[in-house]
């Protein structure tokens, strides 16, 4: 979300509500990691969330920390390998 720790969490919330739902729907194992892509992205949105309230307390200590190393690898390393192989396995 990028804008506020209210905003990580909630869209942290909502995904991993609707993420839950959509996994208990699901009827065929090769549907489950399209169907855990909400709650992966809920994890990630938490971890941002996390980042966010912990800025002002450790203002230079935040960009090296593990919380932005874990965001990151969520970000530039996990995605683009996990959405490719989600989307095939359908």
């Amino acid at each position: 979300m990028c804008f506020s720790a209210t905003a990580s969490f909630t869209a942290a919330a909502v995904t991993g509500a609707l993420g839950l739902f959509a996994l208990t729907r699901t009827r065929h194992v090769r549907d489950l990691p399209l169907a855990a892509t909400p709650v992966l992205f809920a994890a990630q949105q938490a971890t941002e969330g996390v980042i966010w309230l912990r800025m002002p307390m450790e203002p230079h200590a935040t960009l090296g920390g593990p919380l932005v190393l874990t965001y990151l690898i969520f970000a530039q390393v996990f995605w683009p390998i996990y959405a490719p192989v989600a989307v095939w396995c359908i």
